[in-house]
């Protein structure tokens, strides 16, 4: 097949979104049953970032009753020790400002990491090939592969959108020296390595991403390589 514009429009983009989404409750189903009261892997993981998620919910980010999380007393600004989840905030903390519980906040982001995922790959793989068969594919097999299932009770690495994402957007920039896909490259870079992360951590996770994103740069400003 040639380009098939078409399917880089906000409307396929929704239905790639929802079939996803449709994929997602189908194969998660088993948790749905038990949305507020079960989790999708075992209690150790999932417990802390629900416990993580309700603190957000209840205290002001980066102030200092936020920092002084009750855990390692009399130990001072012990929630820098831990992964702060402050990319999920937007959807955890309005859910439980509702009424919803902490166990259910975490599940329906947990839920909402599958479509994210693949709509990610989805959109990266469109912007390289300007195939939706072959874009789609890249979105089952990201949002679905077994790299995630062994991964259930991290959802911070559920939450991998964000790098198809930001490349995507260094793609764009790269093409069109736009400003602006710099900006949203820089905002989902920051959203994937979650700057209140640990340190130790954040290094770890960021050290092969930015390895791939300098050998990225390098092969497009290679004679020859200048566009997908």
């Amino acid at each position: 097949m040639g380009t098939i514009s078409p399917y880089a429009r906000p409307r396929h983009r929704l239905l790639v979104f929802g079939l996803l989404t449709a994929l997602t409750l189908v194969s998660s189903w088993p948790l749905l049953r038990q949305f507020g009261t079960a989790l999708p892997s075992d209690l150790g993981d999932s417990i802390l970032n629900s416990w993580i998620f309700w603190w957000n919910a209840h205290h002001v980010p980066l102030t200092a009753a936020w920092w002084n999380a009750p855990m390692f007393a009399p130990m001072p600004g012990t929630f820098a020790l831990s992964e702060t989840m402050m990319s999920l905030l937007p959807v955890t903390s309005p859910l439980q400002w509702l009424g919803v519980n902490p166990i259910a906040a975490h599940n329906a982001a947990y839920l909402l990491s599958y479509p994210m995922a693949g709509l990610g790959a989805y959109l990266l793989a469109f912007r390289l090939t300007r195939r939706w068969d072959a874009s789609l594919i890249a979105a089952l097999a990201f949002a679905f592969n077994p790299y995630r299932i062994a991964q259930l009770p991290h959802i911070q690495v559920q939450w991998s959108c964000w790098m198809p994402l930001a490349l995507a957007a260094l793609h764009d920039y790269l093409d069109k020296r736009r400003s602006r896909a710099l900006a949203v490259f820089g905002m989902e870079q920051a959203l994937e390595h979650e700057l209140a992360r640990p340190a130790v951590a954040q290094v770890l996770e960021a050290v092969p991403v930015e390895v791939v994103l300098l050998e990225l740069c390098a092969w497009r400003s290679a004679p020859g390589n200048l566009g997908p």
